[in-house]
């Protein structure tokens, strides 16, 4: 009788520490808030210890997943989903410095080169803000044997410590290419007698077969967003103009100008990216 007391003591003893353990234990699982609003969670097996910082893994950011996406690719560092038909949609977390200019002039002209490499330009190329981090914006255009048309492609750079997040989207054509192209031709056309010009044998590949040396093309057609000087390198032309948009809604430029902000809207960013980005933007302050 004594011997079972004792194990019993002994054994309320043990789930009284156990408890008491339990009480001081961190909680299962962190908040990750955006805007004051709890959106998620992160496993306690994820966060760190000793007040060390927390590391940067593909749930530090979010991608928000709108209804009719399907999940192509997932892995640790990368997931794809495609959207409606032409587009799909990435976001990849990569190591390493991102090694992008904060100037923006020389910012522009490294993403140029970078199009040229892929036969293409740029439409747009901005540093902005992403739920008050800092991030860079790259809107692009190039062709490929795949595609029908030009494609599209936007980027959106959030840089961390020592990593960094892409968000991609890329859009082309599914249908019949170049309406939006004719359409803009006939508008000069009716707006006065327009001028033609040598293509400049700098200028970037146009889908299909690629014209003779001495095709022409509406003087002014082409032109790069920021410097003129950059023109005959350009694949930016009259028809990417936003106000053909409304008219084009299906057109790809159409669906990446409408789309791809609202998918960077609705990025959801963790507490522990907010204090590695800060950490990152510190270190550039200083360089």
């Amino acid at each position: 009788m004594r011997n079972q007391q004792r194990r019993l003591v002994t054994f309320a003893l043990l789930l009284s520490v156990m408890v008491g353990c339990g009480a001081e234990s961190p909680p299962a699982e962190t908040a990750v808030r955006r805007e004051g609003r709890t959106v998620g969670t992160i496993p306690a097996n994820e966060r760190s210890t000793a007040g060390a910082p927390i590391p940067i893994t593909m749930k530090s950011l979010m991608h928000p997943v709108k209804e009719g996406m399907q999940v192509l690719e997932q892995t640790s560092e990368r997931v794809v989903f495609a959207g409606q038909p032409g587009d799909i949609y990435s976001l990849a977390l990569k190591k390493g410095k991102h090694g992008l200019p904060e100037d923006v002039t020389e910012l522009r002209s490294v993403i140029r080169k970078q199009a040229a490499g892929e036969n293409g330009g740029i439409v747009q190329v901005e540093k902005i803000e992403v739920h008050g981090l800092n991030a860079f914006l790259f809107l692009t255009k190039d062709v490929g044997e795949r595609f029908q048309g030009y494609r599209y492609v936007g980027r959106c750079v959030i840089p961390a410590e020592d990593c960094w997040f892409e968000l991609r989207m890329d859009c082309v054509d599914m249908g019949p290419a170049g309406s939006r192209e004719a359409a803009a031709q006939l508008q000069l056309q009716s707006d006065g007698e327009v001028e033609y010009e040598s293509i400049p044998r700098e200028a970037p590949p146009t889908p299909g077969p690629q014209p003779g040396p001495d095709a022409k093309r509406i003087k002014g057609w082409a032109r790069d967003p920021y410097a003129s000087e950059f023109d005959a390198q350009a694949n930016l032309s009259v028809s990417d103009d936003p106000k053909y948009d409304e008219h084009f809604p299906n057109h790809p430029l159409s669906r990446l100008r409408r789309e791809f902000p609202e998918i960077i809207d609705g990025l959801v960013v963790s507490d522990e990216l907010r204090a590695s980005a800060a950490r990152a933007a510190g270190e550039r302050g200083q360089d």
